[in-house]
């Protein structure tokens, strides 16, 4: 059973401005809670307690609005997922455990989800995934992950959900930086996968969204509406 997650929450979202310029972008309210609210709702909900939150923008916001409640650690820069998911290996020591992106919104119950065995990447069809990196996906597998490619087709799409096992950290420590300046995970992934490490995709089948803009807000707000 896996006890421990990574919640990534050191992210700035500048396409929210002006609202992320007092808050983290995981502090962004939909419904009056903050977007990484409902993640953790999520996490708790399968009995998952011990929980890190890898903080860095005005961290204060998210360790005063939470207390403590969880484990705080903090990326003092702003060099990647795969950066921040490295800062906190003193907290998973060699466990598996959950990664998650703090800035999603969705659907789906977790409880078939961390049933899996790590490597697993959470994944999604859309119908749009132009602005997305798409996941290659033959045989059960994720063989691929390519980046955004402006096609305006259907796809799959990474979904920033993962259960990770302590083999993520060395293809931490091998991936490079991304041309963004950044070590992003999904490079990481790719790293295991020409290891010949398996990665499984896991498909989540109800409302998911990546809030990174203004209008993302009142879709999910639309959302919620209907879900609930």
């Amino acid at each position: 059973m896996i006890r421990k997650a990574v919640v990534l929450a050191a992210g700035i979202g500048k396409r929210l401005r002006p609202i992320t310029y007092t808050v983290p972008k995981v502090m962004v309210r939909i419904n009056k809670k903050p977007i990484v609210e409902y993640v953790i709702e999520k996490l708790k909900k399968v009995g998952i307690d011990e929980i890190a939150l890898v903080v860095g923008y005005k961290k204060d916001v998210i360790k005063n609005f939470f207390g403590d409640s969880f484990v705080y650690i903090e990326q003092k820069e702003q060099l990647g997922t795969a950066h921040a998911i490295k800062v906190a290996k003193d907290f998973v020591k060699d466990e598996n455990f959950v990664a998650i992106n703090g800035d999603i919104f969705f659907e789906d119950d977790l409880t078939e989800f961390v049933k899996m065995k790590p490597i697993t990447m959470g994944v999604f069809r859309v119908s749009d995934a132009s602005t997305y990196g798409r996941v290659i996906i033959k045989d059960d597998r994720v063989v691929d992950i390519v980046e955004k490619d402006g096609i305006h087709a259907p796809g799959v799409v990474n979904t920033g959900i993962y259960i990770f096992d302590k083999r993520i950290f060395d293809a931490i420590e091998k991936t490079r930086l991304s041309p963004r300046g950044e070590y992003e995970i999904t490079d990481s992934i790719k790293i295991l996968i020409r290891e010949g490490v398996e990665v499984k995709p896991y498909f989540l089948k109800g409302y998911w969204k990546d809030v990174g803009r203004v209008c993302d807000l009142e879709e999910v707000r639309n959302a919620i509406s209907l879900i609930h």
